[in-house]
């Protein structure tokens, strides 16, 4: 914007308000100077236009990065990896199982106990619990399932897959309430 004022268009500004005369806008950009002014927009608005095109593609190559994500930690119960180096920790949580508390029974939701496998991606928890699930051991449990459960945490979707799982049907209930119910 600097370079459109720079020079003789702003001394006949500066001498027109100085001398008190009235000067439309019409006569000073006129002929060649408002042609340049008016490329000079035409060019910011293709660059506006392009930028603007760039980041609704970005947009949309993030979108379907992330759906192809979620896809892709969708996971089974059956292992795909060999367990290595994870033997201790899965000792740990068949002990876990083995032993679990019934002082914490309650009459709503009866014995229910709840282990959480946090950390870092890459670190081996779903193998880990895919190698348990399928682990011998686990059979005597009247229900098991594997759930993914990721960033984008949505309940009802977490609580539709684990009746898929259990029923292998999807439920059609959209309320939070209603997938509850029918978890109990």
């Amino acid at each position: 914007m600097a370079q459109l004022f720079d020079g003789p268009i702003m001394a006949k500004i500066i001498n027109t308000c100085c001398h008190g005369a009235i000067v439309s806008m019409a006569q000073l950009f006129d002929g060649p100077i408002m042609d340049e002014v008016v490329q000079k927009l035409d060019k910011l608005s293709a660059a506006v236009a392009t930028f603007l095109h760039l980041v609704k593609d970005a947009k949309q190559e993030h979108q379907e990065q992330q759906l192809e994500l979620y896809r892709a930690r969708e996971t089974g119960s059956l292992p795909k990896n060999d367990l290595i180096g994870r033997g201790k920790e899965k000792e740990f949580v068949m002990n876990w199982l083995r032993n679990s508390s019934n002082k914490y029974q309650t009459t709503l939701y009866g014995n229910i106990s709840l282990l959480c496998i946090v950390s870092h991606g890459g670190m081996g928890k779903t193998t880990l619990l895919q190698h348990i699930h399928e682990d011998e051991m686990t059979k005597e449990f009247d229900r098991k399932f594997c759930v993914c459960v990721s960033n984008n945490f949505d309940v009802k979707k977490v609580i539709a897959d684990m009746l898929e799982s259990l029923k292998k049907e999807r439920p059609h209930l959209e309320t939070l309430e209603a997938l509850m119910h029918l978890l109990m």
